[in-house]
């Protein structure tokens, strides 16, 4: 009897045995559920939604220690650049409707027109989870369109771009171009063309310099996150060429609008400039008897041929009046230009005309009318351009143009005071540049090209 209570006991034990083990197991697995991984025995607290807009200051410490998690959308960022082509649908449709996008576009209307998108330009867009929170877009160098959306609707308004802005005197010296003396100072080609819109009045940048000519300019760096983007305006500058120094000090002329005067206050802006278009070379001058590249004979060539790539931008060097706007045989694709009563002017051999140029037009100096290019009797692309007083030709290489108005009389102390500072400032006297750091603040920057 025993021996038979004993087995039935062996048999009973085994399966108390497996359910034992198993109890244990299942207890580890549940421990291990509620505890943090990486930690030993201390418990996790669950997961607890915050808004952070209601309480900034706990859902901030949360979490940090990953505590908490936020009931709010997720925020991000898409930054890029206009792609010809883009609108404000195209960017906008994958989180608003067209309903929304026609209402966010009217919004802006009166501040920036989102038809105004331009190729090239930066923009950032604030997404927050499904939906478009704001629209970042720089209009052009000197500010930016902010659009804000809510469920309240939208807003929209234009902001300054802030920049770091650094004074400097750039100094280079002239061995082949202007261009190449600049990108040998370190510096870049649009510093090298606004030096020279300075005093192209003066100076004619295709023909006039010599190895040794000399240039210094007061001008500005302008940062933003530390890399620079371009130069601001510049302030005053002198330029030394074949012995003969000029000089250039901004100033507000009597209409407020800024411009370049010599330290006696005339302005350096004349009625022509002295030639049609940027650094590029003279092919041919003003002669009563050269042999026609194209007829090979011997005939006047009344004007002066500018070589240049075709497209090369070409502007008239005066205010005036479209006369003449045609084609012919010989001048291929020509404009003519009448400036006053006995000054006239004529551009030859364009390959088009700028758009919109027509008969009765009035054009601004520097205004750009036409395109190099080789219509008519042309070997190569050039621009012929002609100057006649009275009807008659003359060699524009030698007209003397009166200057346009100095500065008036009753602010000429002024004017004489900023120009000790600027002049100092070029010199590279510490205080005085740090006056003119002071009047940066009070000057507008200079428009790219």
């Amino acid at each position: 009897m025993s021996g038979r209570r004993k087995a039935v006991r062996k048999k009973a034990g085994v399966p108390a045995l497996l359910l034992a083990c198993g109890l244990f197991l299942l207890g580890m697995v549940l421990w291990s559920l509620h505890t943090e991984p990486g930690s030993k025995g201390e418990a996790q607290a669950s997961p607890v939604a915050v808004d952070p807009d209601e309480n900034p200051v706990l859902s901030h410490q949360a979490l940090a220690q990953g505590m908490i998690q936020s009931s709010a959308p997720s925020r991000s960022f898409i930054h890029g650049a206009i792609q010809s082509g883009d609108t404000a649908s195209a960017l906008f449709s994958p989180w608003m409707s067209p309903a929304q996008i026609a209402e966010m576009a009217e919004v802006c209307k009166d501040v920036y027109s989102l038809r105004r998108l331009r190729p090239g330009q930066p923009y950032c867009m604030t997404v927050q989870g499904d939906r478009l929170a704001a629209f970042d877009y720089e209009t052009d160098s000197e500010q930016r369109l902010v659009v804000e959306l809510s469920d309240d609707g939208a807003t929209a308004r234009l902001e300054p771009i802030v920049y770091d802005v650094k004074p400097v005197v750039v100094q280079g010296r002239v061995d082949t171009n202007l261009i190449q003396a600049m990108l040998d100072a370190g510096e870049d080609v649009a510093l090298a063309l606004g030096l020279a819109d300075i005093f192209a009045w003066d100076v004619d940048f295709c023909r006039d310099l010599r190895p040794g000519d000399s240039f210094t300019c007061l001008t500005s760096k302008r940062y933003r996150n530390g890399i620079l983007v371009g130069y601001g305006s510049i302030l005053s500058a002198r330029f030394v060429n074949q012995g003969e120094t000029f000089e250039a000090f901004r100033y507000p002329d009597e209409n407020g609008t800024p411009s370049y005067f010599d330290a006696e206050g005339k302005s350096l802006r004349k009625v022509f400039l002295k030639a049609p278009l940027s650094f590029r070379r003279i092919s041919s001058g003003f002669s009563y008897r050269r042999l026609h590249p194209v007829l090979k004979i011997y005939r006047p060539h009344t004007g002066v041929d500018y070589a240049a790539p075709t497209g090369t931008p070409v502007w008239t060097v005066g205010d005036g009046v479209v006369v003449t706007r045609g084609r012919s045989r010989s001048a291929g694709n020509y404009i003519r230009i009448r400036h006053n009563g006995v000054y006239t002017t004529q551009y030859c051999h364009f390959s088009r005309f700028a758009r919109g140029i027509k008969p009765g037009d009035r054009v601004r100096q520097g205004q750009v009318i036409g395109y190099v290019g080789r219509t008519g009797y042309a070997t190569g692309p050039h621009l012929d351009f002609r100057m006649y007083y009275r009807s008659k030709p003359i060699n524009p290489r030698t007209v003397k143009s009166p200057s346009c108005e100095p500065v008036q009389a009753g602010r000429m102390d002024d004017f004489s005071s900023k120009v000790q500072t600027l002049r100092a400032a070029l010199e590279g006297s510490d205080a005085q540049m740090r006056l003119a750091e002071a009047m940066y603040e009070k000057q507008p920057p200079r428009a790219d090209p």
